[in-house]
């Protein structure tokens, strides 16, 4: 059997977990966990999320309702997260499904982006490209470096924790981080 793609499983982890469709505070952090999933260099498309979220062979409402954030997370992949709750801890649940399943790790995949931003700046700054595309390529190597150091405090987090969410150590509100952060700005 092949191994699962990380994506795969953050939203198979989503929908055991059972967040909902509607506006409650489920979706912000939807959309978090989306978010680390792009960061973290994974880019399946809108309908094979809408696939994976469904019952077998049928996409349900709430697969659609996760296509359509991963579209978004796609079509603006500088946007911030709103009222995301107190989840401040970055990658953690990726991290605790690498960890079970035996995957690839968080620091050597947010390397692998942060190595594909700066060459793409190289790339663009040697090609003496237009302002908007270096400037956009600046956004994306600045998002990478700072989803690595977010990264680099949830380990701290996680080697202090203090209590058990969600199957996984986490202490609630680390004291490096602000209770509304802008992430990735």
């Amino acid at each position: 059997m092949a191994e699962a793609a990380l994506w795969e499983l953050v939203v198979e982890f989503m929908r055991r977990a059972g967040t909902t469709t509607d506006q409650s505070q489920d979706t912000p952090r939807v959309r978090m966990l989306l978010m680390e999933l792009h960061l973290l260099g994974e880019r399946p498309t809108t309908d094979e999320v809408r696939l994976r979220g469904g019952a077998p062979g049928a996409p349900t409402p709430w697969s659609r309702h996760v296509a359509g954030l991963w579209r978004q997370r796609l079509a603006r992949p500088d946007a911030s997260i709103r009222g995301g709750g107190d989840w401040h801890h970055l990658f953690a649940v990726p991290h605790g499904l690498v960890v079970e399943h035996g995957l690839e790790g968080i620091e050597q995949r947010l390397g692998r982006q942060i190595s594909v931003a700066a060459d793409s700046l190289v790339r663009l700054l040697a090609a003496d490209a237009d302002s908007t595309a270096i400037a956009s390529a600046e956004r994306a190597l600045h998002r990478q470096t700072t989803a690595l150091r977010a990264w680099a405090q949830t380990q701290l987090a996680l080697r202090e924790s203090t209590e058990v969410l969600g199957g996984y150590r986490l202490r609630r509100e680390p004291p490096f981080v602000t209770p509304h952060p802008r992430f990735p700005r």
